[in-house]
């Protein structure tokens, strides 16, 4: 189908118009943009036209949304055969999405999390230069754009800290959430034990005797709460130069008691309360 001369005459120049006009509104007053935003070329535009339609089908309709708005002053317009070919500045918002970091918490129960900092969407607003022919829109090309609000990141902290568990034993009901395997040996207050330091006292100034062991304060801290397998309920009370790394030494009133109890492999239970 033949295209008039006037028609692509035309479109050269709106092109050419177009990049003119674009600068202008970089730098215009009534144009939501700073002074420092990217200044633009003819060249920068990328404006085409469905010259097939101009002839076909120029009544066609497409709904062009709501989030646009004109920016008075900036529409090239022009008619042919009652239809208008026209060029417009219009500006948009758009959102957009945050992402989420999940950051690891051994304060909290495995399967639980909580939302430390709520993410939030950005928002940037875009210029871009609309062609229609009639209502139909032929063409969009962006031309700036500016960051009107950075997204903000979701943090989200995740337990990574076992459940509490239950232990029932002949003395009572105890909860712990770790347990494993230590070298358990014995020893007793007197001087056959502890030599001429012995003085009935442990290393923190507890009174010994049953119920108070001795450990590695970098593998149970003092005055942890733990149950022992074959021994009960005790203390951390104690410290020894030959209690290194998952060793434990219990304690009993007697010689006897001590050497009977001898050296074996036992687990123990580093309790909590239950609330």
């Amino acid at each position: 189908m033949h295209i008039s001369r006037a028609n692509r005459t035309f479109a050269i120049i709106l092109a050419l118009m177009l990049g003119i006009v674009s600068f202008v509104v970089m730098g215009s007053g009534g144009v939501e943009y700073p002074t420092e935003g990217p200044s633009l070329l003819a060249t920068d535009l990328d404006v085409s036209m469905d010259l097939d339609w101009l002839n076909y089908n120029r009544m066609g309709y497409l709904y062009t949304g709501t989030t646009g708005k004109y920016m008075p002053g900036f529409t090239l317009k022009r008619y042919h055969e009652r239809a208008s070919l026209r060029a417009d500045f219009m500006t948009y918002s758009v959102k957009t999405n945050y992402t989420v970091k999940r950051v690891a918490d051994s304060t909290m129960e495995k399967g639980k999390s909580r939302t430390v900092i709520e993410g939030r969407k950005g928002l940037i607003t875009k210029t871009v230069v609309e062609t229609r022919i009639g209502t139909r829109l032929v063409s969009q090309s962006k031309v700036a754009e500016r960051v009107i609000r950075e997204p903000v990141t979701e943090i989200v902290h995740y337990g990574t800290l076992p459940p509490l568990k239950k232990l029932v034993t002949k003395s009572g009901t105890y909860y712990y959430r770790k347990s494993f395997i230590v070298t358990a040996t014995a020893y007793e207050p007197s001087e056959v034990s502890c030599g001429k330091y012995a003085d009935g006292f442990t290393s923190i100034g507890l009174k010994a005797g049953p119920g108070i062991i001795a450990v590695d304060p970098r593998v149970i801290p003092m005055r942890t709460k733990v149950y022992v397998e074959g021994y009960g309920y005790a203390i951390a009370g104690d410290v020894g130069s030959a209690i290194k790394g998952n060793r434990i030494d219990v304690c009993f009133d007697t010689v006897r008691e001590a050497l009977n109890f001898g050296r074996r492999k036992v687990r123990i239970y580093i309790l909590e309360n239950h609330k």
